[in-house]
């Protein structure tokens, strides 16, 4: 099976950039673990009903239910890269682990640029 790739981008406060845990020191090492800790334990579900309550998914659980052997993850923050993890294995079924530089096949990803692009030409506008 193929594996299939996300790419999580997120602008989040905080102006560290780097690879995690790259040179991070005190309070903005443990802000940046709780960045990461957020990502990777406080994802939402599909659907959100307003007035019931929302248990977070962890990325696990997601790999877990699309049946998804390793991703990699990628958070900019101020138009630099803030950190970036591999999960999981590169195939499933074997120990190859993913890396932030595994490189996996491309996916369709104009959608998302051409969004990105738009809104970063709306905010230059404003």
């Amino acid at each position: 099976m193929t594996p299939l790739f996300f790419f999580l981008a997120a602008i989040t406060a905080g102006a560290s950039t780097g690879v995690a845990g790259a040179g991070q020191g005190g309070g903005e090492g443990a802000a940046l673990a709780a960045r990461i800790h957020r990502v990777e334990s406080g994802l939402l579900p599909a659907v959100v009903i307003k007035g019931e309550p929302v248990t977070p998914l962890t990325l696990a659980d997601r790999m877990r239910f699309h049946q998804t052997p390793g991703v990699s993850v990628a958070v900019i923050n101020g138009g630099a890269l803030e950190w970036a993890r591999g999960y999981g294995v590169r195939e499933a079924g074997r120990s190859d682990p993913v890396t932030p530089r595994t490189l996996f096949q491309a996916a369709s990803i104009s959608k998302p640029v051409a969004a990105a692009a738009a809104t970063g030409l709306l905010m230059e506008a404003a």
